[in-house]
């Protein structure tokens, strides 16, 4: 068993700890690997590990949050057009229509008389069409018809306790949402075991 290491002085120190975990724990070693490597107990090695994957799970939604955003002011974009137009197809509409004088041999006709005749419009629905279907597809985008519980919590400034206490949450949320039970939880709070099995652990024989 891998004796704890000093604990971290600053919240710099933290997160340069995490960034080298990160890439062990992306490359697949096993948890006795990186306790011996960090000096850190298997509970310490399995909440950063749930960290991480929480945090990387937050910067893919922040990332879909940006798209969205951008997709739904292009959506803005063609409802604003599809009103103006609407409103421009109600405007009255003129037609003008002019009498010729008969041309002389070898000469050009001119106007001698000029109609102007003015009629009332009752708009374009099609234009009506494209604003119900606009605001459909901002809903779609939103996800107003399935609200999403997704963060981007900033998780930087949290104590182990605090951090615990959120990843716990979240796996109780989720596990509702599934329909199945909640993770049964050791005395100290966390998970009895990793949540998923995302944490690789030693298989060995039993002597």
């Amino acid at each position: 068993m891998a004796k704890p290491g000093p604990k971290h002085k600053t919240v710099a120190d933290r997160e340069a700890y995490r960034a080298e975990l990160s890439i062990c724990y992306r490359k697949g070693w096993f948890v006795h690997r990186m306790m011996e490597k960090f000096s850190k107990s298997r509970r310490q090695i399995q909440r950063d590990c749930r960290l991480l994957d929480q945090r990387c799970l937050d910067a893919q939604v922040k990332n879909v949050s940006i798209r969205r955003a951008q997709e739904v002011a292009k959506i803005g974009l063609v409802e604003t057009e599809a009103w103006t137009a609407w409103d421009r197809s109600k405007e009255a509409a003129e037609t003008r229509t002019q009498k010729m004088r008969k041309a002389e041999p070898g000469g050009a006709g001119s106007p001698i008389e000029a109609t102007i005749k003015t009629e009332d419009q009752s708009g374009d629905a099609t234009y009506l069409r494209l604003v119900l279907e606009a605001t459909r597809e901002r809903r779609k985008v939103l996800g107003t018809d399935s609200p999403d519980r997704s963060s981007t919590d900033d998780y930087s400034g949290l104590s182990d306790e605090e951090i615990d206490e959120r990843i716990a949450r979240i796996e109780r949320l989720e596990a509702a949402e599934r329909g199945e039970a909640v993770p049964p939880r050791g005395a100290d709070g966390s998970p009895e075991a990793p949540a998923g099995g995302s944490v690789p652990e030693d298989t060995q024989p039993a002597p």
